[in-house]
């Protein structure tokens, strides 16, 4: 029979003890596991509950009619519950003014981000204040794989370059053998060429701008 270890996790709740039988006024019985949720309760939630999913909190979450989750812990209506949310809205809801560059031209969500547990089991461990989640493929969904948390400087130069056919920076350019984006930059003396490659274009043009500021004293066209 399959245990679970302590400090196992299922969506917000950790195992934090022993398993034991739970013995019911039917004559049934079944297996029950001790656990903290991130919020800060306890609960104890049967076994098979746990592995499918079922039950992920101690009820601290709950659902609106549209299917939104409001939360009544530390979490509730905090920068990294509203991103989550905002990023829903976007991808799902038709009367969201920003649904046609998202949702309508085919950017959908990871089903487990669905909820805000699933995101945050996802996400939460890399989130920063300040930051808000940003696709590193802007054509590409969201997904753990494609999604990092990135500031409004960031986000805004990742919108701005992904309109472009090539890098629309000067001093970078794609590089077919590697198929990595290349940086190129001549020192002002022309005595030396820095050249490094990115896997991602926004990194490259980034890199482009960080040398220019630091030997031009300015960001060139």
């Amino acid at each position: 029979m399959e245990n679970f270890n302590i400090g196992a996790r299922f969506g917000r709740l950790v195992i934090t003890g022993l398993p034991y039988k739970h013995n019911t006024d039917g004559g049934y019985s079944y297996i029950k596991y001790p656990c903290k949720c991130d919020c800060g309760g306890a609960r104890d939630v049967r076994k098979t509950k746990l592995k499918s999913g079922e039950v992920f909190h101690c009820g601290c979450v709950r659902f609106t009619k549209e299917g939104v989750e409001h939360e009544s812990h530390e979490f509730a209506d905090t920068p990294i519950w509203r991103s989550w949310l905002n990023m829903k809205q976007r991808c799902t809801n038709t009367n969201s003014p920003r649904y046609h560059d998202y949702g309508g031209r085919g950017i959908t969500i990871d089903p487990k981000w669905n909820t805000f547990v699933g995101f945050y089991n996802d996400m939460g461990d890399t989130y920063e204040e300040g930051l808000t989640i940003d696709r590193i493929d802007v054509n590409g969904n969201y997904c753990k794989e494609n999604c990092r948390w990135a500031d409004d400087h960031v986000q805004g130069y990742n919108r701005r370059i992904s309109n472009l056919n090539t890098s629309g920076k000067t001093g970078v350019s794609w590089h077919k053998a590697t198929k990595k984006w290349y940086v190129r930059f001549i020192l002002p003396d022309n005595q030396k060429e820095i050249g490094e490659l990115y896997e991602y274009l926004w990194d490259a043009v980034y890199r482009r701008m960080q040398l220019e500021q630091l030997y031009y004293g300015k960001v060139k066209d």
